[in-house]
Parts: structure tokens; C-alpha cells; sequence
């Protein structure tokens, strides 16, 4: 049985913040007070560092959005509802954005690549291919249409998420 949605959210939000806390608070430590017995703290805490418990905590979260769009992709083909494709084709998108998170895989296939400049961090020329390709309408729609902005909110909500990861 699933807890209530304002329980979830209070859970998943108060998690959130202590590790911010816990993250921001250990690394404030470690370098205003020079506390180098703190390092293995930062290294497991820090909000900044990968492959420690923020981490994982954020990988959860994207695999649990991942399961329950391929639930709702697979209600949706059941029913031959329209656009169940669209439902797991954003499953498979988390699920790899959620192994991604936890093994960072963006930086052992970012090293296939030596740009520079603005394309430093090589991961950014898959992601925004990515993030251009998503937000394109699947059907043609006319300006003005509830479709088009529904395509326009999926692009800028695509956009934001690949700019915050």
C-alpha cells in the first residue's frame, strides 16, 4: 500500500533536505574550520562529489519515476490508448538518466570526445541533441493549438531538466 501523495512528498522532501543540510554542513566544516578528519564526510555526504548517498537517493528517485512511467505506458497500451509509446519512451529515458546518475556514465563516454571551450564537459553535446530531439512535437499540430502548447511545455520542461543535470 502506497502512502498518501502529501505523506510521499513531506517524506521525500524532508529526506532531501537533511541531506542538503547534512551535505552543505559537512563541507562548511571541512573547509572553514580545516577539519581534515571531516574528508571522508565530504566524500560521502558532499552534494558536489558522485557515487555517495545523494547520489544514490537521486538515482532512486529517477528509477521510481522510471517504474512508474513504464506502469502507466503499459495501462495505456493495454487500454490502446494514444501515446502509450510516448509513456515508456520516457520510462527508458529515466531509467538510463537514473543509471547514468548512479555510475556516471556521461564521464567515461564524455572522454570518447576532446572538445573545448564551451564544450568542455563533452556530455552536454549528447544531452542537448537529446533534450532538441525530445521536445519535438510527435504529430504535426498548428500554431495556437492546445497540442502546441503542450509540445512547447515538454520542450522547456526537457530543457530545464537537462540544464539542472
Amino acid at each position: 500500500m502506497l502512502p498518501a501523495p502529501h505523506t510521499l512528498r513531506r517524506w521525500l522532501l524532508a529526506v532531501a533536505s537533511l541531506l542538503t543540510l547534512l551535505g552543505a554542513g559537512v563541507e562548511v566544516a571541512y573547509y572553514a574550520l580545516d577539519a581534515r578528519g571531516l574528508e571522508p564526510f565530504v566524500a560521502f555526504l558532499s552534494l558536489s562529489y558522485e557515487r555517495n548517498l545523494p547520489t544514490w537517493y537521486a538515482s532512486a528517485l529517477l528509477l521510481s519515476c522510471a517504474l512508474v512511467l513504464a506502469c502507466i505506458g503499459h495501462m495505456a497500451g493495454q487500454g490502446r490508448e494514444q501515446g502509450w509509446r510516448h509513456w515508456r519512451a520516457l520510462a527508458g529515458a529515466f531509467a538510463y538518466i537514473s543509471l547514468d546518475e548512479s555510475v556516471g556514465l556521461h564521464e567515461h563516454l564524455g572522454g570518447q570526445l576532446s572538445l573545448g571551450g564551451v564544450l568542455f564537459f563533452t556530455w552536454v553535446v549528447p544531452g542537448l541533441s537529446s533534450c532538441c530531439s525530445a521536445g519535438l512535437p510527435s504529430s504535426p499540430s498548428s500554431p495556437g493549438s492546445a497540442r502546441a502548447d503542450a509540445d512547447s511545455s515538454s520542450s522547456l520542461g526537457c530543457c530545464t531538466w537537462v540544464g539542472r543535470w
